[in-house]
């Protein structure tokens, strides 16, 4: 169970040419992250590997945002929005996210 911390409130700046990048299945299980987007959740590999995304959802984030993010990828279209995280220690981190599906031969 995930224990409720403190927000450190501390500000950090990210590097925009760093990209935070997860690969996931079409149910959201996490199949692979670049260090970056590891290093900014807090997490380690291993606990994000075939774990949901969500794991980094803030529960302020609106439903509503999620859901029209999976009408467009199920649609097979990209999806871009402006998204709050959550870290490990449960601080916060907006993103720029720019979701595109892939699909293998079976689609």
């Amino acid at each position: 169970m995930r224990q409720n911390l403190q927000l450190t409130e501390q500000q950090r700046s990210f590097d925009p040419s760093q990209r935070r990048i997860s690969a996931t299945d079409a149910k959201g299980k996490i199949l692979n992250c670049n260090d970056v987007f590891k290093a900014t959740s807090g997490f380690t590999r291993k606990e994000l590997i075939d774990s949901q995304h969500n794991i980094i959802r803030h529960p302020g984030m609106q439903p509503h945002v999620y859901e029209h993010m999976w009408r467009c990828l199920k649609a097979k279209k990209s999806w871009m929005g402006i998204v709050k995280n959550c870290c490990k220690i449960d601080d916060q981190y907006w993103v720029d996210a720019h979701i595109t599906p892939t699909f293998n031969k079976a689609g």
